[in-house]
């Protein structure tokens, strides 16, 4: 009987010290910090009131309408790269197109171009496709 009683208590500090080792185990990936958000705005500026096309000079008023595409943005930490998105529940790139020469409360409206989350990193670089 005290030859089961030993069997049984060794069973159970073998079956304790697995259950604790499981617990301790380890994946080797480490909780890295939350990212990021980057957004990137675009505002035209409130104190130049012309706009220059092949070398004719206009002055903009508050009827006229400018619209810009931005596609394809990019934030770079040296050669590797993040795609931005137009806000952080996208999932694809897309263009987006804004008219510049909007105005909101008698000022030039300013517009989130970007808003994507991105790594806890530096970057150096911003790359934007801009057309009309």
């Amino acid at each position: 009987m005290f030859e089961r009683n030993i069997k049984s208590i060794i069973a159970y500090m073998v079956l304790l010290i697995l259950a604790f080792n499981i617990f301790q185990c380890s994946t080797g990936v480490e909780n890295s910090p939350d990212p990021g958000i980057v957004r990137v705005t675009i505002q035209s500026n409130p104190d130049d009131t012309f706009i220059t096309i092949i070398g004719d000079t206009f002055r903009v008023s508050d009827a006229d309408t400018f619209k810009v595409n931005f596609f394809q943005g990019k934030i770079y930490n040296n050669e590797k790269y993040a795609l931005l998105y137009k806000d952080t529940k996208s999932y694809t790139t897309e263009e987006v197109a804004f008219n510049v020469f909007e105005r909101e409360d008698n000022t030039y409206k300013k517009f989130v171009i970007y808003e994507s989350y991105a790594l806890p990193q530096s970057y150096n670089k911003l790359q934007i496709g801009i057309s009309e």
